[in-house]
């Protein structure tokens, strides 16, 4: 009877716990898209997928952020943006996501497996 008792204790302590982590986790989300959001320059931002985070060294929670590009010249055009936010420092840091996605792959020496 007491093992059950103390299994019942340690089941609903380690439950508490992995709240906990997930309260906080979120609320970084929180905090990371709110620095995104100030620091892109795109109208009407919006996050595209959930978070990735890559721990230690660096420590950064990525987002994919799509919004209107600002200007008028560019017609309304969708733009992504991707934001890197540091755990570390607090800050967010952006990268141009459409153009990378439509950067074409360089010419390679190598030739391709077909080849083979």
């Amino acid at each position: 009877m007491k093992s059950l008792g103390l299994a019942f204790v340690v089941l609903s302590i380690s439950s508490s716990l992995v709240n906990a982590g997930s309260a906080s986790r979120e609320q970084v989300d929180e905090e990371a898209i709110t620095a995104c959001r100030l620091v892109t320059s795109l109208v009407s931002p919006s996050i595209l997928k959930s978070s990735a985070y890559f721990p230690a060294p660096d420590e950064v929670v990525a987002f994919l952020i799509q919004g209107m590009k600002p200007p008028p010249s560019m017609k309304n055009q969708l733009g992504a943006e991707l934001c890197l936010y540091s755990l570390r420092t607090k800050s967010a840091h952006l990268a141009a996501w459409d153009v990378m996605a439509n950067f074409k792959r360089a010419p390679t020496p190598m030739p391709s497996a077909k080849e083979f």
